[in-house]
């Protein structure tokens, strides 16, 4: 008899479509067996060499692609999603690293340096309720960088997006607006870190009004419409709304402790970037380049936290622990 976990599985991948029903079957047993033992071996977690060889064999095939593997998983976490007033789509890359795999063909280099090894980039986009419950996988992208290119950050601002790495934030938001498409009744914002703090990110919500939201750190001390000073002087100009306890977790040579935090938000209109020699406006993705567009308008919000403490008790560093957060949404 299939215990929970087992039937789990099988629901989840029950709709796969590998083009042929020995492969349909093979992939919730394979994704069952990697998810009991997700640090073990391929052996070990399928339990016999023979077992080892048909999934080695599975991996092989080049009928299917990794986006139909998660397919049907997809589809289940849209299902769940559908059943939820708002759902959070948290955006990240994760380095895949093989070490120094000489031998084996397809990768590139992760990390800061050529010198660090080789392994892919996977960035994917997941879906969470606002209290934290993770709903499943509703994107993934997958890439190795150019050996040949690496290192020609210098050259970044002569690119257009679609030519960056940073196109991945457009394009996960991109997914998240065939979902939001197909899920009237749930509002779907995207979250993600300071890396995603594009412009062309929030002219590509702009320009779908009854879209996804955005929700990301912000990065760049932007110019600002119509005001002489840039962003984050001007967030903090802006009356305080209102103050909130947070906890601080411990961090080496800090300890744990909790931080008063002062809100502040008012909505901006962002200036477009320097085109850095790029004139064409249109679709980020299609190889133009939103700049030179429209301002976005954007809602920001800013949040900066410190003890208060006072006298001995704050210590003499205490001002270099205060803790500056800011985000833009839209």
């Amino acid at each position: 008899m299939q215990d929970l976990f087992s039937v789990s599985i099988m629901d989840e991948f029950a709709h796969a479509q590998l083009g042929d029903q020995r492969l349909n079957r093979r992939l919730p047993r394979l994704a069952e067996a990697l998810a009991r033992q997700p640090n073990a071996s391929i052996p070990s977690a399928t339990g016999s060499w023979g077992q080892a060889c048909a999934a080695y064999r599975f991996l092989a095939h080049t009928s299917f692609t990794p986006d139909d593997l998660l397919q049907p998983h997809r589809e289940r976490t849209r299902t769940r999603a559908a059943a939820h007033p708002t759902v959070l789509a948290v955006a990240d890359t994760t380095s895949l690293h093989f070490g120094q795999a000489h031998c084996t063909q397809g990768l590139g280099p992760v990390g800061n340096s050529a010198t660090q090894g080789s392994g892919l980039l996977q960035h994917s986009l997941l879906a969470f309720t606002p209290a934290g419950l993770p709903l499943g996988v509703l994107e993934s992208q997958w890439w190795a960088r150019d050996p040949a290119q690496f290192g020609g950050n210098h050259q970044r601002n002569r690119k257009p997006v679609s030519e960056k790495e940073s196109a991945k934030w457009l394009r996960s938001y991109a997914a998240l607006q065939t979902h939001a498409a197909q899920t009237p009744t749930t509002r779907w914002v995207l979250v993600a870190d300071r890396e995603s703090d594009l412009y062309e990110l929030f002219a590509q919500a702009l320009a779908a009004p009854q879209g996804p939201g955005v929700l990301v750190r912000a990065q760049h001390d932007r110019g600002v419409e119509k005001s002489t000073r840039r962003l984050f002087a001007h967030l903090t100009g802006t009356p305080v709304a209102g103050q909130l306890q947070v906890q601080v977790a411990r961090r080496p040579g800090r300890a744990a402790r909790r931080a008063r935090v002062s809100v502040r938000f008012r909505e901006v209109h962002l200036s477009a970037p320097p085109a850095q020699g790029r004139t064409t406006a249109g679709d980020p993705l299609g190889g133009g380049s939103a700049r030179g567009a429209s301002a976005a308008r954007v809602r920001a919000l800013a949040l900066a936290a410190a003890d208060h403490r006072a006298g001995a008790d704050a210590g003499p560093s205490h001002a270099d622990h205060r803790l500056v957060w800011r985000a833009l949404g839209h």
